[in-house]
């Protein structure tokens, strides 16, 4: 799952600077936002995993987080990218962690997901 979300991530991690720790996180958690969000809009979340106030938490960091022509530009490239390359992959990310190499040239990402 940890290559699925980078493959789903690329169009905006190509246009990042991957050593900045920060950067590199902050658009991990867009991704896997949005990734969560497609599959709480399509009403395909796993049952009791999703309640309706994280449903309600995730569709407001959403929005926060697209605000914008540039926010929807990307909310909308990435909701397509779910569609196209990951139709029947329903699993909710619920965490991640970014470890690097000691030279920090080099990451690893892990993720928590769903069932």
């Amino acid at each position: 799952m940890s290559a699925i979300l980078l493959d789903f991530a690329k169009p905006m991690l190509d246009e990042v600077d991957l050593t900045d720790e920060v950067v590199l996180k902050s658009t991990i958690m867009m991704a896997m936002t949005i990734w969560n969000y497609s599959i709480v809009i399509d009403g395909n979340a796993p049952k009791g995993i999703v309640d309706k106030s994280l449903q309600s938490s995730i569709k407001a960091a959403v929005r926060n987080a697209c605000q914008g022509s540039i926010g929807e530009i990307v909310l909308l490239e990435l909701l397509n990218r779910k569609k196209v390359l990951y139709p029947d992959n329903y699993k909710i990310i619920g965490d991640f962690d970014i470890n690097w190499n000691k030279s920090k040239t080099e990451f690893h990402l892990t993720v928590l997901t769903t069932e």
